[in-house]
């Protein structure tokens, strides 16, 4: 074979493996963007609800407005979930991230991934506090039944409160390790990206 045809088949050969890296990293892009596009829209829908669970308390805290060992936990209830949703605006709104440079969006992820291990263990006692504060007026409520007047009852009360909490936590707590450690996997993916990008065909 001549150097001429070597050379040839060599810039053919070349030219096909640049094209698969291409197409691999657009893949690798579009999947990396659709984890994180899923994980943001779940932290959102989560940081939206935080605005119903305060409005919850509000209306629960005006309809006992004379009863203040009801009223008062439900307005720092609500106060928490305000405090919560203003704190989760940092996640920001729906972007155009493929539009977006690979360390733009390496940024982004970047950022993200800091805000939930800001908010790992604080968002989950949050929905625990706000839980226990709405339970015994919705009780009071529903059924008539007053978890504060039932003296015999309050061990188990205190119990089951501690036991809710814990849980509430816990369960925060995995949910944003799983975020966490897709996260992680998204800003490996981007730099496996971004030595495509440097590397010399």
């Amino acid at each position: 074979m001549e150097l001429d045809e070597l050379k040839t088949l060599w810039q053919k050969d070349s030219k096909r493996l640049q094209q698969s890296l291409i197409l691999n990293k657009k893949l690798l892009k579009k999947g990396t963007i659709s984890k994180f596009e899923k994980h943001r829209w779940f932290m959102t829908f989560g940081r939206n609800m935080a605005l119903v669970y305060a409005g919850i308390s509000i209306v629960l805290a005006i309809y006992f407005y004379n009863l203040y060992i009801y009223n008062i936990p439900l307005l720092i209830g609500a106060f928490a979930m305000i405090w919560s949703f203003k704190s989760h605006l940092a996640i920001g709104g729906k972007a155009d991230y493929q539009a977006l440079s690979i360390l733009d969006l390496q940024k982004k992820i970047h950022n993200f991934k800091i805000h939930i291990r800001k908010n790992k263990y604080y968002d989950g006692l949050v929905v625990a506090f706000w839980f226990l504060t709405v339970t015994p007026p919705y009780l009071k409520y529903s059924s008539g039944y007053d978890i504060y007047s039932s003296i015999p009852n309050l061990p188990y009360t205190i119990g089951v409160a501690l036991l809710s909490t814990i849980a509430f936590a816990y369960i925060c707590h995995k949910l944003y390790e799983w975020t966490d450690s897709d996260m992680e996997d998204a800003v490996n993916n981007l730099e496996e990206i971004l030595l495509f990008e440097d590397s010399d065909f």
